[in-house]
């Protein structure tokens, strides 16, 4: 379980994660696979709450889509606290994760107290670049953005909506 660092390129700045996979063993080993498939790259942030969460993790490309629908068991629940700044996976219950993911614009107490919700990275630089996405305030039709993608954003006027250009891995 050795600790790594990923940076984000996004349209409003660059900031790094360290991921902690003794956190969150297989979060952590399937944010990795995303990195190494490129799931993140041209990705909307689809939804963004300020003083609450960022979130992404719909894919725009078909040859990527297949990751919607591949979910993972969750983690031990080990009761890891979500801090600002925390980057998790966003479940709806016992194993229902699979590419959806947000960042924490503040400690969020009832959170990570399910083992479908255990944080596995935090930002450690960048975060202004974070914290400027809270200038928004949105949320996306999720069910339209994974059926029509480019043209759920095309016709509802949303092509410039922030969005993650890419995610690799630094060290």
């Amino acid at each position: 379980n050795i600790m790594y660092k990923v940076q984000f390129d996004t349209t409003r700045g660059n900031f790094i994660v360290e991921v902690d996979p003794s956190l969150s063993p297989i979060g952590a080993e399937r944010f990795l696979q995303l990195v190494k498939d490129k799931f993140f790259t041209n990705l909307p942030i689809y939804r963004i709450i300020p003083a609450f969460v960022m979130q992404f993790g719909i894919s725009l490309d078909q040859s990527k889509k297949h990751w919607h629908a591949n979910t993972i068991e969750d983690d031990p629940n080990i009761n890891v606290k979500m801090t600002k700044y925390s980057l998790c996976f966003a479940g709806s219950g016992p194993n229902t994760r699979s590419t959806s993911l947000f960042i924490a614009f503040r400690t969020l107490d009832w959170l990570g107290q399910s083992p479908w919700e255990t944080p596995f990275g935090k930002v450690i630089q960048g975060t202004e670049v974070v914290d400027e996405f809270q200038s928004s305030n949105h949320e996306l039709d999720q069910v339209k953005l994974k059926l029509n993608g480019a043209g759920y954003l095309k016709n509802d006027n949303l092509l410039s909506i922030d969005k993650i250009n890419n995610v690799s891995i630094i060290l």
